[in-house]
């Protein structure tokens, strides 16, 4: 709630949206996910292909998965989606 807002009804405000296009968004891919994808060139290459919005959402979700067992089983169900075997982070195959 802001404070005394009946009596600052009509106040303007000047707002600066600034983006940078110059430099894409570093991705920071997890280290098993990394490993995998050099085992599994075909998987390598469809990653790479990604838009990067869909890499940085696989990356932040497996950057977030705690226990080693998740991480292991999520990162054979990502590289399985990047061949087009199944489902993964609610997306079809890309």
């Amino acid at each position: 709630m802001l404070a005394n807002s009946p009596q600052r009804i009509g106040e303007k405000l000047k707002v600066t949206i600034a983006c940078n296009h110059a430099t894409p968004p570093e991705i920071k891919v997890p280290e098993v996910f990394e490993q995998a994808l050099k085992k599994d060139k075909e998987a390598k290459v469809v990653y790479e292909q990604l838009a990067p919005y869909l890499r940085k959402e696989i990356n932040r979700y497996l950057s977030g998965l705690k226990t080693q067992e998740s991480i292991s089983k999520n990162t054979i169900r990502a590289i399985n989606f990047l061949k087009g075997k199944e489902r993964f982070i609610g997306r079809d195959k890309p």
